[in-house]
């Protein structure tokens, strides 16, 4: 582990997100708790404690539903097709601002999208969505890390990409934090993979602060 701390930082991201994926039963209590200096989210992020951060990687949003799912037979889908699935949702201490950007409950030409199971854990979405219980949006790399048989994801025509951002209590930015993001941002550019990586708001800084 690097010398500097550094190390000890990305432990505790780690820890937020063993698997990369964000349960949510209080997306934000090991920051509240102070548990946690730092993780990375899906904005959008309003809360006033909460400092939303630059944008770590964008995946682009797809959508994950059993092959037996009449949607598993076309090329992509639409933000407006979504008024003929059930969409399966997130459980806990969840914004409503959030959930209301991930899992609308209209079209964009104002057709009520019916809502299914909220979940609590990713392994319920698989399990609910093997099933046939419903269809629910994902980021693109799950179709890497969670393909299996029975399940399909499909690409958004109109949906908006999904961005994972780093976010800190307000008022406890410190050195160890920025040179933390600023490593991680440098290295999502020199892998040059399918993740982007904002410009840091402190690039005009020196690393050594």
């Amino acid at each position: 582990m690097p010398a500097d701390g550094r190390g000890q930082t990305a432990g505790r991201l780690r820890q937020h997100r063993p698997d990369g994926h964000n349960d949510r039963p209080a997306p934000y209590g090991p920051l509240r708790a102070g548990d946690s200096e730092l993780q990375t989210t899906e904005p959008p992020v309003a809360e006033a404690d909460l400092t939303l951060g630059p944008v770590l990687v964008s995946q682009p949003r797809v959508l994950l539903m059993s092959s037996a799912h009449p949607f598993a037979r076309r090329e992509a889908v639409s933000v407006e097709d979504l008024a003929e699935a059930t969409l399966l949702t997130v459980a806990g201490n969840v914004p409503t601002h959030w959930l209301d950007h991930h899992f609308p409950r209209q079209t964009p030409s104002g057709r009520p999208i019916p809502h299914g199971q909220a979940m609590t854990h990713w392994e319920d979405a698989l399990s609910l969505v093997l099933a046939g219980k419903g269809v629910t949006p994902v980021a693109a790399a799950g179709a890497h890390y969670y393909s299996r048989p029975g399940l399909v994801f499909k690409p958004f025509t109109d949906a908006p990409g999904i961005d994972y951002a780093f976010v800190w209590p307000t008022g406890h930015e410190t050195a160890l934090l920025r040179a933390f993001v600023r490593v991680a941002l440098d290295q999502v550019r020199g892998v040059g993979g399918p993740a982007r990586a904002a410009q840091s708001p402190w690039a005009h800084e020196g690393t050594g602060t």
